[in-house]
């Protein structure tokens, strides 16, 4: 089962059966596939995808009247795909000309195969010359881009199948080669699911079976939802492929790049993992994506640096004198004005019984003070005496 959501709910049911009935048309059985087909139909009556197949089969059958009818089916239930419309267009415009030369045939008409290879051949050497013309200009606009980004990866490449690169700005990319034996891949990848039609390229790795798969994104898509849901359609087209590799085109250039596991995309469509997810519909695009570029991670904040902050007294560190060298020496020295100061009280008579004169020893005058209450008369004889010496 897919994920991608079709106009017809049925296609998440017969991915299988349809890859198989395309895969039988482009073998060349086309009963076989046919037959595959109304068995979907007999089921599924509104299938619009096995109407668009039994479409092409009846095409290459040559069967043009029945191929637009089951084309106009086809738009009947999803009258949007443009697919189906340039389908239909293209029968209807060979069922006109093979009425026309059948008309002519039996009417004995001349035809002028002269002037008409003439036509062709001057109508070709204009395409040529126009091509060459958009190739020129093109090629100088990569050139430029490539220049002013060098993450830009150029989608174009003349390359063989499985040469790879890697751009001048380290983003990982592929070079796209044109190989027959991929065609049949290609086309069936084509053929199934809804976004089918966004692959372009596809190509299988014989030794390990893995995929790689290039889609186009238009302008402001999800390149990484649309990417898993061709992922899923890869997976139940080749059974056997464990990885596939996706890559993004957009504008021409590769706009993203990712891997996808098979046993996580199987996960993904246990009923439990649904249960456990069912609040993030998207959960199982993060499940199954792996090594994707552009790198899908969130920017954590830089914290900028602490900056120390000075330290004083006890906070500062060892083996810093500075601070405490400094303290001290504005302890010690006494400012000028102090020590004057002291020097006139020194000098000056004290009026305070408690306070000691000068030459007396302090031990004196806490005796004279804290002494019984008989030794008042010494206390003021010895202050009354040194008074007198000064």
């Amino acid at each position: 089962m897919s994920h991608a959501s079709g106009a017809e709910g049925s296609d998440t049911v017969v991915y299988p059966e349809l890859a198989r009935a395309n895969l039988l048309r482009m073998r060349g059985d086309y009963k076989a596939a046919e037959d595959q087909c109304l068995s979907i139909l007999r089921r599924f009556p509104n299938n619009a995808t096995a109407n668009v197949l039994l479409g092409d089969i009846c095409t290459e059958k040559g069967d043009l009247e029945q191929a637009m009818q089951w084309y106009e089916m086809a738009l009947d239930l999803t009258p949007e795909s443009q697919a189906a419309q340039h389908k239909l267009e293209q029968v209807r415009q060979r069922f006109k000309d093979k009425e026309t030369v059948q008309t002519v045939e039996q009417l004995g008409l001349p035809t002028t195969k002269s002037r008409a290879g003439l036509y062709a051949i001057s109508l070709i050497v204009a395409i040529f010359i126009i091509a060459v013309i958009a190739y020129a200009l093109g090629f100088k606009h990569e050139e430029k881009a490539v220049m002013n980004d060098p993450a830009v990866i150029r989608a174009r490449g003349t390359l063989d199948s499985g040469t790879s690169g890697q751009s001048d700005g380290g983003a990982p990319g592929t070079m796209i080669g044109a190989v027959r034996e991929d065609d049949p891949l290609l086309k069936t990848i084509q053929g199934t699911g809804t976004e089918g039609a966004r692959v372009v390229a596809a190509m299988e790795d014989p030794r390990t079976h893995a995929l790689t798969v290039t889609y186009s994104v238009l302008e402001g898509e999800d390149a990484r939802s649309l990417g898993a849901t061709v992922a899923g359609q890869a997976f139940d087209t080749v059974p056997e492929a464990p990885l596939v590799t996706l890559r993004g085109v957009k504008q021409g250039h590769v706009a993203y790049v990712a891997d996808a596991m098979r046993t996580r995309y199987e996960e993904t469509l246990a009923q439990s993992w649904k249960t456990d997810h069912a609040s993030n519909p998207n959960a199982w695009v993060d499940h199954v994506l792996l090594n994707e570029w552009p790198a899908q991670t969130n920017q954590t904040p830089v914290t900028p640096p602490v900056q120390p902050t000075p330290t004083t007294g006890g906070d500062q560190p060892p083996g810093d004198t500075t601070t405490t060298d400094s303290a001290a020496s504005n302890k010690t020295a006494p400012a000028p004005a102090a020590a004057a100061d002291k020097k006139s009280e020194d000098k000056t008579p004290s009026t305070d019984n408690t306070s000691p004169s000068k030459g007396e020893d302090s031990g004196q005058t806490t005796g004279g003070t804290s002494g019984p209450p008989g030794s008042e008369d010494q206390t003021t004889g010895a202050t009354a005496g040194a008074a007198g010496d000064q």
